[in-house]
């Protein structure tokens, strides 16, 4: 089975006009309203801010899960209302200037650390063909293992999907370790598909059933 060897980004060189900026926050306040959950995948081009998401999230009366990939800044997040976090294992180096790999206890560590200084109710650290790993306050790491192959096609979407699936799976309210789960198993299915990919409802039900199944057996 072929594998991506190479991905080539196109990358927008100007910042987001302020115009765009004022749009995308109404449009957001407005969504907002009636939202039981808010996914935030900031790639760094100046949509998604920590002010932003401050201001949308202010009128909101009643608390909703807010969870948020950004792939250079994600402690600037830390007082924006997020709830919980799903970076991968590269971002987490990044972001503590260290090297985990195998490395559990430098992964423990920077998990806590960040996990702290965000207040975040949860932390998913995706880890590649490692699986992922959940952090919550007062609780133990839980390890998950990859679903299915660690021979992934093709990457692309995979944290997105995950981002999204712990969000879903959040508001409709499993438990973060359940989330993760759900997760673990959606950017599974997604990697071992050409391009940008989704996930369908029913291949994620079937797969669900399919992991319970085994664990049970």
């Amino acid at each position: 089975m072929g594998q991506q060897v190479l991905r080539v980004d196109y990358e927008p060189q100007f910042e987001l006009a302020e115009s765009h900026r004022k749009r995308i926050q109404a449009i957001l306040k407005s969504r907002l309203k009636k939202a039981d959950a808010v996914a935030i995948s900031d790639y760094g081009f100046g949509v998604a801010s920590p002010e932003a998401v401050r201001t949308a999230l202010s009128g909101k009366k009643r608390a909703i899960p807010v969870s948020l990939d950004s792939r250079y800044r994600l402690t600037s997040f830390k007082r924006a209302g997020v709830t919980a976090a799903t970076p991968n294992e590269a971002e987490m180096e990044a972001l503590h200037h260290t090297t985990i790999g195998q490395d559990t206890a430098e992964l423990e560590r920077c998990g806590q650390a960040t996990l702290k200084e965000m207040k975040l109710d949860s932390l998913v650290v995706t880890r590649g063909k490692d699986g992922l790993a959940v952090f919550h306050p007062s609780e133990k790491t839980v390890h998950i293992p990859v679903h299915g192959s660690d021979q992934a096609v093709d990457v692309t979407g995979a944290g997105d999907t995950v981002l999204a699936a712990y969000t879903l799976s959040m508001a409709s309210g499993a438990s973060p370790v359940e989330a993760a789960h759900i997760a673990n198993i959606a950017g599974g299915l997604v990697v071992m598909k050409r391009g940008t990919a989704t996930v369908s409802r029913g291949e994620l039900l079937e797969a669900i059933r399919n992991a319970a199944s085994e664990m049970t057996s």
